[in-house]
């Protein structure tokens, strides 16, 4: 049997919105707050460090002592791949959002990607 993992890497893969901004030029100036791409990056990441946070401070009151977080930009799938190649006997743990059909087809399944293409052993869970 395999030794228990003494080591946990919490992390959460972020994008930015795929969101369009306009302005009609009817509108008065400063009618609108429009955020840069700056502004947009810096947002997306605070709130990916603070449920981070909030996850790792829920897992070290449980008793998870070395426990790391990790922001990381990109692709959910691709970035947890990317980590797990570099992180030798590793156990990927995924919440999984159960979605079908044309909601699966349209936004796609990173649980299902890993799974095909990750080497490490798993562990999915079913959202709540």
């Amino acid at each position: 049997m395999p030794p228990p993992f003494r080591r946990w890497l919490f992390t959460r893969a972020w994008e930015l919105p795929a969101t369009a901004y306009y302005r009609s030029a009817d509108e008065p100036a400063g009618a609108a707050f429009i955020p840069t791409y700056e502004q947009l990056v810096a947002a997306t990441r605070r709130e990916a460090d603070d449920y981070l946070a909030a996850k790792a401070a829920e897992l070290r009151n449980r008793g998870v002592a070395k426990l790391r977080t990790a922001t990381l930009q990109g692709d959910a799938a691709d970035k947890i791949l990317e980590l797990a190649g570099q992180t030798p006997d590793c156990l990927i743990a995924l919440c999984t959002h159960g979605r079908s059909g044309l909601t699966r087809w349209v936004l796609g399944s990173v649980t299902e990607k890993i799974v095909q293409q990750s080497r490490s052993p798993m562990l999915i869970i079913r959202a709540r």
